[in-house]
């Protein structure tokens, strides 16, 4: 139940340009005919070493899949998801056009999935035949953090969605810090102001978000409550004083004059504050607000340790929310503590609970100007989040390594050669971003909370926060491939989650099914999972799920698939290609998948449903085209 581990070969793709000029159109010939198609040859310095994939599995789902996610690849103006979770650069860019290809300015981890993707041959090399590399130097967190400046920026909300705080590889703690304007991340680069660090945050989602559990240091007396006027203590910063790394986020609060260092392990994060020489150093922490809102909480502060809870969700407009548990733990006691309740402060009070709650401690620096907080949280309890605490519980120093080191053996499952240290970076940084979601659920002793709200246990890993329409295309297929093992946890959960929820989930936070965006993309995660090498999960239970979903079952009370009757009976959903598309290219999936597992019957079935994009296909013009609802009695 420790944090995920790489074990599987390093996957060597030399050429980084090479990379980067793959293109959609090109992809898929590129798997049907067993090489890499490049628009531009490869430079001198570099080349790509082909061996054959074990199955012909993977090269045909990647071809039919790829050719049909490309016929409906486009923009569908939801807030929710922006792009692709993998971040790369400051400008974001869509797809609006569903006859186009992917442009050269594609984000980056989406060129790096194309290479390994979309071909059914890649060079692999064992741990042992490849030197492990310094791979964390070229990662650059504060990349994507800002607005687009594409010609046609996607909306959804200033800031790059995606945040530069520390995190480690799919990690249940994201520790960053949180500015005034950021929408939907937390972070926005042009922001000189910071309202607080807080512990979660997802990377490329569109819709606000997450932003749990704030934690501000301040100096000085507490005047207005900061239940009723939190960012009222918020602090300007220099941009010449952030520091952003794999695993550690540095800044300094000119307010107050307060250096703040953060790090993390997967299910803690650590706090360093650097104060000025004061009596009244104060931490605050809020167990109220969040991005999507202020909800009720609870805390008690007890010696040097804080436990408590906070409701969070919400996530784009949904009414649903669940709790994270957290315990605090300072590396010396308080001089003195407080906590405040709506616009009441309560110095010496140490419980309270409710809306717009929190509680903060004073420490005298006048001696030791540091102070050093681990923080441990759980989506079960508060017991368990301080197992959390004391099963991954280091001095700063020593985490902070610990999650560079994380990060750099998992950069490593992909090793390039070539290119110039810009393009190194702009690589590396997309590939951090991929292994950034989902993220770690269960706690170490195996406990987790599952999508019917119960607590379960479990002998692996267990993830949740799955952004399904964003991740289908080419995520699924890439962390697949370079890190099967974790993948094929994830694959658990997934199954886990829709034998307790009732189907695969399709754009889930925690334990919550908020059905954003369209499709039923489930069974395209996992059997583009399997296809390329992640297969130690319950495929026999996963193909029940994909079956159920098809025959209008639900999760948490509603259809994945809510428009199935219409889409079988007249093979396309009137007046929404794009969800016809997308109910096609999962049925393509499914009878993959089903093949591959010996299910004759369910391939022959969703075979002939995945051909209904033709019907939302005008041969004519060349572009997918929306349909009328069929006149009774007309056939058409």
């Amino acid at each position: 139940m420790d944090r995920p581990t790489f074990l599987a070969g390093t996957v060597a793709v030399p050429a980084v340009a090479a990379a980067r000029n793959v293109i959609t159109d090109e992809y898929a010939r590129g798997a049907a005919s067993g090489h890499v198609v490049n628009r531009a040859p490869l430079r001198p310095d570099a080349s790509i070493r082909l061996a054959p994939r074990s199955t012909r599995a993977a090269g045909r789902l990647a071809t039919q899949l790829n050719y049909q996610v490309a016929l409906h690849r486009r923009w569908r103006g939801h807030p929710c998801c922006l792009t692709p979770a993998a971040r790369t650069g400051r400008s974001l860019r869509s797809n609006r056009s569903v006859r186009m290809s992917r442009p050269r300015s594609r984000l980056l981890a989406g060129s790096l999935a194309a290479v390994l993707v979309s071909t059914s041959v890649i060079a692999t090399a064992s741990p042992a035949s490849a030197a492990v590399l310094n791979l964390t130097q070229y990662v650059n967190p504060l990349i994507g953090t800002d607005d687009s400046n594409s010609p046609n920026p996607v909306g959804g909300g200033a800031g790059g969605s995606t945040y530069p705080g520390a995190t480690v590889p799919f990690g249940m703690l994201q520790f960053s810090p949180d500015t005034p304007t950021a929408s939907p991340s937390g972070y926005r680069d042009r922001d000189r102001t910071i309202e607080e660090f807080s512990l979660t945050h997802f990377n490329g989602a569109g819709c606000p978000n997450n932003e749990d559990i704030g934690i501000l240091p301040i100096t000085g007396a507490i005047g207005t409550s900061p239940g009723t006027g939190w960012t009222g203590y918020s602090s300007a910063y220099a941009k010449s004083n952030e520091v952003a790394s794999a695993g550690y986020y540095k800044n300094r609060l000119d307010r107050y004059g307060t250096d703040v260092e953060l790090t993390s392990s997967t299910r803690t994060g650590v706090l360093r504050l650097t104060y000025p020489n004061t009596t009244s150093a104060r931490l605050l922490i809020n167990t109220s607000r969040s991005a999507t809102g202020n909800r009720a909480g609870s805390i008690t502060i007890s010696g040097n340790q804080v436990t408590g809870d906070v409701t969070a969700g919400g996530f784009c407009g949904s009414s649903k929310t669940y709790k994270i548990y957290f315990t605090v733990r300072f590396d010396r006691a308080p001089s003195g503590f407080g906590t405040w309740n709506g616009s009441t402060v309560s110095a010496g009070s140490g419980t309270t609970s409710g809306l717009n709650t929190g509680g903060y401690l004073t420490f005298d620096t006048s001696g030791s100007r540091s102070v050093t907080a681990n923080i441990g949280v759980s989506f079960v309890s508060v017991a368990n989040a301080t197992a959390n605490l004391n099963a991954e519980i280091g001095g700063f120093d020593t985490v902070r390594a610990s999650a560079d080191a994380a990060w750099n053996s998992a950069l490593n499952r992909v090793q390039v050669s070539g290119g110039s240290a810009a393009e190194l970076q702009k690589f590396y940084t997309a590939l951090y971003h991929v292994m950034q979601n989902p993220n770690v659920s269960s706690d170490v002793n195996g406990q987790y909370r599952g999508f019917d709200n119960a607590v379960h246990n479990a002998s692996h890993p267990v993830y949740q926060n799955y952004s399904g329409w964003d991740i289908y295309r080419s995520w699924s297929s890439l962390i697949a491939l370079i890190a099967p093992d974790v993948t094929s946890d994830i694959m658990k959960s997934m199954v886990l989650d829709g034998q307790q929820g009732g189907l695969l989930p399709k754009w889930s936070q925690q334990t919550n099914e908020d059905f954003v965006m369209t499709g039923d993309p489930g069974p395209i995660i996992v059997g583009s999972a399997y296809a390329f090498g992640a297969r130690d999960f319950d495929t026999a239970a996963a193909l029940a799920l994909m079956k159920k979903a098809v025959a209008g079952g639900t999760t948490q009370g509603s259809a994945i698939r809510g428009r199935q009757t219409t889409y079988e009976a007249n093979h396309f959903i009137a007046d929404n290609p794009s969800d016809s598309l997308e109910y096609s290219a999962s049925d393509f999936a499914i009878a993959q998948f089903a093949k591959v597992l010996g299910d004759t019957a369910t391939y022959n079935s969703a075979m002939t449903r995945a051909q209904f994009w033709r019907s939302s296909f005008n041969s004519e013009s060349g572009y997918i085209h929306p349909r009328a609802p069929t006149r009774p009695g007309t056939g058409r």
